[in-house]
């Protein structure tokens, strides 16, 4: 019975400082490529971008993206609010070492 909260509380310290980390200003400017980019208010934002790389991903983008914004959106049905283009222009724009770091 311990161990079950021993691993709850583990679990909750690192999502609390996975999200302390992924909305740290310093953490987003080292780990994008230039100094203009993620700032402007757009539907895959710099943190949205991190959390979706980092979650293993089974099906095609696409369907990954839709059913990640159904999600995040807490709608029914996954309706196509950003594109694998758009996903892979976002990515370009990211630095590998934000998963080393």
């Amino acid at each position: 019975m311990r161990y079950k909260y021993t691993l709850q509380y583990n679990r909750a310290n690192i999502l609390n400082d996975t999200t302390n980390i992924v909305y740290d200003e310093d953490f987003k400017h080292r780990n994008t490529n230039g100094s203009r980019v993620f700032i402007r208010e757009r539907k895959l934002s710099f943190q949205l971008l991190i959390i979706f790389i980092a979650k293993l991903l089974r099906n095609s983008i696409q369907r990954e993206l839709n059913d990640f914004f159904a999600k995040i959106t807490n709608e029914d049905f996954s309706i196509q609010q950003v594109t694998k283009g758009a996903f892979s222009t976002a990515r370009s724009k990211l630095k590998h070492t934000a998963f080393i770091e």
